[in-house]
């Protein structure tokens, strides 16, 4: 977001004095006797826009200027805190008014976030109690930002400073462990920067970086943040990414954008860019001077090896990796030096709370490199091609822990074993072959393994998928459609009833309670699911709230933080053994 942004509002915030002031109502209860008192009255011509949950109001939002908020701390899709951290997100400029004072034990919690608290009780009867309110929190809202800005603003390029970055990449950073989402640090410096300064003055690389600060903005998302640190060195956060890849594309889509020519008092002046990459999603927790270290070393590897080029670094590792110099070598010897390891995530039925699976997750410990992120190296052996003899090494040993473990009569013999096929795994001949010697070998019963497949394996709708669908059906074994709903296109395998399971895609379930779209796909998947005669795990879950909400759509198998982290396999049969 660009700051200017923020002064912009600051100057035009408090003009509804003397025109009309336009207020979001989000409150879910009748608020037509509010609305009259506040449309009827004679101080002041107030606008209304009246929303009944705290979705509707960031859709309101996304379109429309407000000049205050008043919120109902109590939404059918939010409650408290969430629907303030919301909307302040959204619209930081928005002057927000709670209309209830059941907030006040988070009083301070709201300050540090919103800079102001002004709350309206319940039992109002006339306008003169409102309005004096909704105006001083826009006076406070106005004074604020024109006191911010400057200490928040770089003053070359109009971008947030290095302050307004460390604190934004916090609440960040915050936010992610919360979500468990993950999101993408970018350091970025200009190449030759230091040449343009002495050949053409420091003015001409003043309008340098002003140009590539707007065209950095072009480059990212609305809710994404860019930052000037100094000099000619740049940061982007990017929430909410999928993965590698993601960040990869907004990398390349900034040097096509920064390698054309820049315009300097008529004259084209050439520029490139270089840039380091590092990723947090919360899973393991370390602060953000860490994460800015880890982007630096990126950043550094990236200006080694050449003008206009990113590399991105991997947690815990003294080396980065890119396009040119990945650690498929690495992964070459891994298996060998048994550096993989299995841990397992529990599924649990919600109304007897009770263990009914696990799903085994892969894990790479390496002896060179430390521990590194699944979504760092798992991309990286499918590429290779590892991903076949890796796959068959996850089957295996996580059949043979199952095995063991339910003829030991640690696991109820009913619960299953979820195993992740691969796209690259599931298009080998051999695949049925692979599976019925692990369930062979180990001594695991057919009908206690579940193998995964996600919906980019089964994109396309070919005779021979449905054959190998059918073969590993005949083996006796349960088939799952994990992340069901990111593209839908394992719908047409629906009818051949080759599933026995789906798996609501953790993003809808990330936004079940805060947004109303990702609420009733989950909802419509869910009785998909039921109406077609399958079971349904809703995976990502990390709280109680989400909990009710899923079970009152009728899923009632779950997996998540909620109830428990991956663990190593002593962990899990630890807390998870029978009794009795």
């Amino acid at each position: 977001m660009l700051v200017s942004t923020i002064i912009e509002t600051a100057e035009t915030v408090t003009t509804a004095k003397t025109a009309t002031l336009r207020i979001l109502l989000i409150e879910d209860n009748s608020a037509d006797a509010l609305v009259e008192m506040l449309t009827n009255n004679s101080e002041t011509d107030c606008h209304i826009s009246h929303v009944n949950s705290l979705s509707d109001a960031l859709e309101r939002l996304r379109h429309d200027k407000y000049d205050v908020a008043l919120l109902d701390i109590n939404l059918p899709d939010a409650h408290g805190l969430d629907s303030i951290y919301a909307l302040y997100k959204q619209s930081p400029e928005l002057p927000v008014v709670l209309l209830s004072g059941g907030a006040k034990e988070n009083t301070a919690l709201i300050t540090e976030r919103l800079g102001t608290l002004d709350c309206i009780p319940e039992n109002i009867t006339e306008p003169s109690q409102i309005l004096p309110t909704l105006h001083h929190a826009i006076k406070h809202k106005k004074d604020e930002l024109q006191l911010v800005t400057p200490a928040f603003q770089d003053p070359v390029s109009g971008l947030a400073n290095r302050h307004l970055f460390v604190n934004s990449l916090k609440q960040s950073m915050r936010r992610c462990d919360r979500s468990k989402e993950r999101l993408a640090l970018m350091f970025l410096d200009l190449d030759n920067f230091k040449a343009i300064n002495d050949k053409w003055g420091y003015e001409v690389g003043n309008q340098v970086l002003r140009q590539c600060a707007q065209r950095l903005s072009h480059c990212i998302r609305k809710q994404d943040f860019v930052a000037r640190l100094s000099g000619d060195k740049f940061a982007i956060i990017l929430e909410n990414i999928k993965g590698r890849r993601n960040a990869e594309r907004v990398a390349h889509k900034i040097m096509a954008s920064l390698n054309q020519p820049l315009d300097i008092e008529g004259s084209a002046k050439p520029c490139s860019v270089s840039i380091g990459i590092s990723f947090y999603d919360g899973q393991i927790e370390f602060p953000a001077k860490t994460l800015m270290e880890q982007t630096d070393i990126a950043l550094r590897q990236a200006k080694k090896v050449g003008h206009n080029n990113y590399r991105y670094f991997l947690r815990n590792l003294t080396k980065t990796s890119g396009p040119a110099n990945n650690i498929s070598d690495l992964l070459d010897h891994a298996l060998e030096q048994n550096e993989f390891r299995l841990h397992f995530q529990p599924q649990i039925d919600t109304e007897s709370d009770e263990l009914v699976g696990a799903e085994a997750l892969l894990r790479w410990n390496s002896k060179a490199l430390g521990s590194v992120l699944p979504s760092a190296f798992i991309p990286l052996l499918e590429d290779s091609g590892h991903i076949i003899e890796v796959g068959e090494w996850v089957l295996k040993n996580a059949c043979q822990h199952w095995s063991d473990w339910i003829r030991e009569g640690r696991i109820n013999p009913t619960a299953t074993i979820s195993v992740n096929l691969s796209a690259v795994q599931f298009t080998q001949k051999d695949i049925v072959k692979t599976v019925a010697n692990s369930l062979s070998e180990t001594g695991l019963k057919a009908c206690q393994l579940d193998l995964e497949l996600t919906e980019n394996a089964l994109l396309n709708h070919t005779e021979r998928n449905l054959q190998i669908l059918k073969k590993l059906k005949d083996l006796g074994i349960s088939l799952t459609i994990d992340d069901f709903g990111t593209g839908f296109s394992s719908l047409p395998y629906l009818k051949h009833f080759y599933f026995d399971r789906l798996k609501v895609d953790r993003s809808y379930v990330n936004h079940v309670l805060d947004n109303s779209v990702d609420a009733a796909i989950s909802s419509s998947i869910i009785n998909l699911a039921e109406n077609l005669d399958l079971k349904v795990i809703a995976e990502g879950v990390d709280s109680w709230d989400k909990v009710s909400r899923i079970q009152s759509y009728g899923c009632t198998i779950m997996q998540g933080y909620y109830y428990s982290r991956p663990l190593t396999e002593q962990t899990f049969i630890e807390r998870y053994a029978c009794t009795g």
